[in-house]
This record gives C-alpha cells, structure tokens and sequence, in this order.
C-alpha cells in the first residue's frame, strides 16, 4: 500500500478493515459475504445507537439506492474514496 493511513479516507481506512476481516476468514467458506455481514452488523448497531429515530428510514435510503440506482451507488463509493476531507459532503 503506497499510502499512509492518514492519507487515508475514512472509507478507506474502513475497506482496509473489510480486507483485515476477509483474511481473517480466508479458511472458511464465503471469507467475502463473512466479512461484510460482520461490518453490517457493527453498521447497524451503531445506527440504531446513535442514528436517532429516523435510523431505519436512513439505512432503508441507501440500501434502495444500493439496490435500484447502481450508477448513483457507484458515484458514491468513488466520492467516499475520493474526498479527504470527512465532512465532506455529497448529494444524496
């Protein structure tokens, strides 16, 4: 890896954990849908913690997104690895 970790974006550095966890279950069956399941957990949880009461409605937009406008999906996997600046914003 050519960059330093605080060259990083947040959503790199969490691809960089996404590829710790795929290692991590590489012995196993599916390492790939393992890895992210247990991402989406720590995602989920910490949305319903801290997302306030519309966490569900948030979570549900960008799953729609994810599933109905891959092009809009795949601008904002490119913005978040991207942008260096984490209150950067991008329109949703």
């Amino acid at each position: 890896m050519a960059e330093k970790a605080t060259e990083l974006t947040p959503f790199e550095h969490a691809e960089q954990v996404y590829e710790f966890l795929v290692q991590h279950y590489s012995d196993g069956e599916d390492a790939d849908i393992r890895a992210a399941a247990k991402m989406l957990l720590v995602v989920l949880d910490r949305m319903k913690q801290h997302g306030g009461p519309g966490w569900t409605q948030l979570f549900e937009e960008y799953l729609n997104i994810a599933r109905y406008d891959h092009e809009k999906f795949d601008r904002m996997i490119q913005a978040q690895r991207s942008v260096k600046d984490p209150g950067a914003q991008y329109e949703m």
